[in-house]
């Protein structure tokens, strides 16, 4: 089976501190990443703050051109041109961090809802897109009533769901989901990632998670990436993962996740190291207790360890 996205190599680097003259110092956000997502499946791409994730997603977007790799959904190539990002519109679409700031507050529920398909489907009657949002409301499990009101008179799981209905007005293949509940309470959050779930299984959509909380990606996802510093520390089937994680990055973010599973695994210490000065050798082994004068000096590749599971770790 082919993949739904293919993510080739694909690497970001931006310029820091530039100027008129100098040309800035190179900051490697994303560093030869690679992974496959199949259509129906959930990809979740885990990590601290800083560690890529999120750039990643805005280039699976269109909102960022990488500096070099490749990106292919649906047998595309992502080039950037206006004829790929107008068919991308539709076929993907996001579901942001914070519905707060992501929903318009002067627009009421049903203008949100509907405004993708009256920018991109001039052919429907007023009549047409009623019943579109009403199918949209229903569908993510919100009443009616709600449509004639505004972003402020709903609760954080509400504003979610608004946005998610949203996101499916087009009726998109796919939905990247970068950090969808960490805003919310968490007695909402299980609420939205089931909505999400259920979603997927009743329309085969295709999920790319972005995540720094390795119980939601446990949650929902059939393959996992663990990212740090801009680069794949460790990736394979979920199951596979976390029932035996090679690299001590993922055990670490596992036994932050569920410390009484963790018992002999040491918390993770210090700082993401800054991207614009890594660490030679592997860039964890400042933070990693098992770092040897090998981990110091030469970084480790991304080598199968099992079948469909690969780490980036000289002792995997």
């Amino acid at each position: 089976m082919s993949a739904f996205i293919s993510i080739s190599d694909l690497h970001k680097v931006y310029r820091v501190g530039g100027g008129m003259i100098r040309p800035g110092q190179p900051l490697h956000a994303v560093r030869g990443i690679s992974l496959d997502i199949e259509k129906g499946a959930t990809y979740g791409l885990v990590g601290e703050s800083g560690s890529g994730k999120s750039t990643v997603a805005k280039i699976v977007m269109g909102a960022e051109r990488p500096s070099s790799g490749a990106v292919h959904i649906d047998g595309r190539l992502m080039d950037g041109r206006s004829k790929s990002l107008s068919w991308l519109r539709t076929c993907l679409q996001p579901v942001l961090q914070d519905p707060y700031g992501s929903l318009n507050p002067t627009m009421r529920i049903r203008d949100l809802i509907d405004e993708p398909l009256r920018i991109h489907r001039k052919d429907l009657t007023a009549r047409q897109l009623i019943l579109r949002v009403n199918n949209l409301m229903a569908q993510v499990g919100l009443p009616s009533s709600l449509a004639l009101r505004h972003p402020r008179e709903l609760s954080g799981g509400q504003k979610q769901r608004v946005a998610i209905a949203r996101a499916l007005a087009l009726s998109p293949q796919c939905l990247v989901l970068d950090e969808p509940v960490s805003a919310l309470d968490v007695s909402v959050q299980a609420q939205v990632l089931n909505l999400l779930h259920d979603m997927q299984s009743e329309s085969g959509l295709t999920y790319l998670l972005i995540s720094h909380d390795l119980a939601v990606v446990a949650h929902m996802s059939d393959h996992v990436g663990v990212m740090y510093l801009g680069a794949l520390q460790e990736q394979g089937p979920v199951e596979e993962v976390l029932a035996s994680p090679r690299h001590p990055y993922t055990r670490a973010l596992m036994a932050a996740a569920e410390p009484e599973r963790g018992s002999l695994t040491e918390p993770l210490q210090g700082e993401v190291p800054s991207p614009l000065n890594p660490p030679l050798g592997c860039v964890f082994h400042p933070r990693c207790s098992a770092a040897s004068e090998r981990c110091r000096r030469d970084a480790p590749l991304l080598r199968q360890v099992a079948p469909a599971h690969w780490a980036a770790c000289h002792y995997a």
